[in-house]
């Protein structure tokens, strides 16, 4: 299985520099672009998603649209198929309590006395441990070999780092590897936590582990400094192997990072307006 692990493109929050947990911000300009720009950077590698969760606020559905709306009308065998994204509230962004909407200046003079109720992080781990029993096991479990799963989960940054330790918890330390030069520079950092940008994803691998133990052909000897993985009290997926392939990869952004950034860029996206392509592209008379 391949795994990609996304956040949401650029909201108005995010411009804004608002708490927005639940709050439904949408995408600006210049996240659409983002959106799409990841859609067609993916398709080109030739992935062909089997599989695509999003949660079900409107700045991660709409980054999971375009990557649907960049697939192919046929899967690698040359059949039609129509793939569609499972929305749940089970990918949603931590719960900010009062501090919804407000900015992150205005957040510090909130006074200490004043309940926030924001939602703790074992509410989030109740949430990781249900999608990933419900929705992303069992489609480890699908055994098809004339595909393997390639799966997309759209979601926000706070929580998707919630999700990849969970995740993480479910692999015996010594089946995860990691190219070294994906790695952060000082191996003491641990790769438990992980940032995402807007539309940054983590790339992972997943796939049975060989009957015996040792290096796996194909796969570097395991190359992650030690005390930087958690220690599960019992695996749950020990006949598996987890290989990182990239860590908030961002590639597919070079070519936008500095045309729509900012002014109408940063405007909320209107669906009835002009492409926004026709704002910055001079059309030849």
């Amino acid at each position: 299985m391949k795994l990609f692990l996304i956040r949401h493109a650029e909201s108005v929050d995010n411009v804004a520099q608002l708490y927005a947990g639940l709050r439904d911000s949408l995408l600006t300009n210049h996240g659409v672009l983002q959106a799409e720009c990841l859609g067609q950077h993916l398709a080109a590698r030739g992935l062909r998603f089997t599989d695509i969760f999003a949660s079900d606020l409107k700045r991660a559905f709409k980054t999971a649209d375009a990557i649907r709306l960049a697939q192919p009308m046929n899967d690698q065998r040359g059949l039609s198929y129509t793939l569609q994204i499972l929305s749940t509230p089970l990918l949603r962004e931590q719960d900010f309590g009062a501090l919804e909407g407000v900015s992150y200046v205005a957040s510090r003079q909130v006074p200490a006395d004043v309940k926030v109720d924001l939602e703790t992080k074992d509410r989030m781990v109740v949430r990781a441990e249900q999608f990933l029993d419900d929705y992303l096991i069992p489609v480890l479990a699908i055994e098809d070999v004339s595909q393997d799963p390639v799966v997309a989960v759209v979601s926000h940054g706070i929580f998707l780092n919630v999700l990849w330790r969970q995740l993480l918890r479910r692999f015996t330390p010594s089946s995860i590897t990691a190219p070294p030069d994906i790695l952060p520079a000082d191996r003491r950092t641990s790769v438990e936590y992980l940032a995402w940008g807007n539309t940054a994803f983590l790339e992972l691998d997943l796939g049975r582990a060989l009957p015996h133990a040792g290096r796996q052909p194909g796969i570097p000897d395991n190359n992650i400094a030690p005390g930087t993985l958690p220690s599960p009290p019992v695996p749950l997926l020990s006949q598996w192997r987890l290989t990182l392939v990239a860590i908030n990869a961002r590639d597919h952004l070079t070519a936008i990072a500095k045309r729509t950034g900012g002014g109408i860029g940063s405007s909320r996206y209107d669906e009835g307006q002009k492409k926004i392509d026709n704002y910055f592209i001079r059309k030849v008379p």
